[in-house]
């Protein structure tokens, strides 16, 4: 989700999980709002930054 997105939101909100379809399948609670390097996340996952694809 995006920073603007995600500003609409806050501590304790209740939130819809709604499929492609409109059908709600679920109702998250917000307990915690953070941000995350994507980049550190993608090293310690798969041990490496690099990108190659296959074709």
């Amino acid at each position: 989700m995006h920073k603007k997105e995600a500003e609409q939101f806050q501590l304790g909100d209740e939130v819809l999980l709604r499929g492609k379809d409109d059908i709600t399948y679920g109702v998250i609670k917000i307990e915690e709002i953070y941000s995350y390097n994507k980049e550190y996340e993608v090293l310690k996952v798969y041990g490496t930054t690099i990108i190659i694809f296959l074709v």
